[in-house]
């Protein structure tokens, strides 16, 4: 399916700095005429950012949850209906749950976000000790992205195949799927 929105929108999701990410969304929501989303990426951004909690605390929901699937999938136990359970559950705290009923660009808004917080997971991986051997032997770059982008196809369409979830992370792998493929042309 194709997600296409105004091309003014590209540096908003291209934008990995949460504070820089939120300036932009205020600015482009301002200075462009309503493409009929600018209240649904508010919402996502608030939902996905900011916790109810302590609200001056940062978070990033989606990433967290991606890598909970990841997790999920790694860790997989002899209670596979209890993770399949939680699988659901972390889903639906990304929305999978009311995908049928959003618009359009509504699905196109999610759609980006996935992907941002998937691109997000990836670039983080790229920095610190990830895939190092306890922290003391750094990874050749090679090796730390073939293991980001394994994660990344574990927590999207490995996770949703595992617990035969595929119908309801559709919006979620197709995310990944074509994030993968970006890199790949990226290499």
């Amino acid at each position: 399916m194709s997600y296409d929105m105004n091309p003014v929108w590209e540096p908003y999701y291209s934008e990995l700095d949460t504070d820089k990410r939120k300036a932009l969304l205020d600015e482009i929501s301002a200075a462009q005429e309503d493409d009929g989303a600018n209240e649904f990426r508010q919402r996502i951004f608030y939902y996905r950012y900011v916790d109810q909690k302590d609200p001056k605390h940062q978070i990033d929901r989606f990433l967290g949850t991606a890598c909970m699937f990841r997790d999920f999938a790694a860790n997989r136990s002899i209670f596979s209906v209890f993770s399949k359970k939680q699988v659901v559950k972390y889903g639906n705290e990304l929305g999978f749950n009311q995908i049928a009923s959003l618009s359009g660009k509504e699905k196109a808004c999610l759609y980006r976000e996935y992907k941002h917080a998937l691109r997000r997971y990836f670039e983080s991986c790229m920095t610190g000790n990830y895939h190092s051997l306890f922290g003391m032997v750094q990874p050749e770059d090679k090796v730390r992205i073939a293991a980001a982008k394994n994660d990344i196809a574990t927590m999207t369409t490995g996770i949703a195949k595992l617990f035969h979830l595929e119908d309801s992370f559709t919006l979620w792998m197709e995310a990944g799927n074509d994030l993968l493929a970006e890199l790949e042309q990226e290499a």
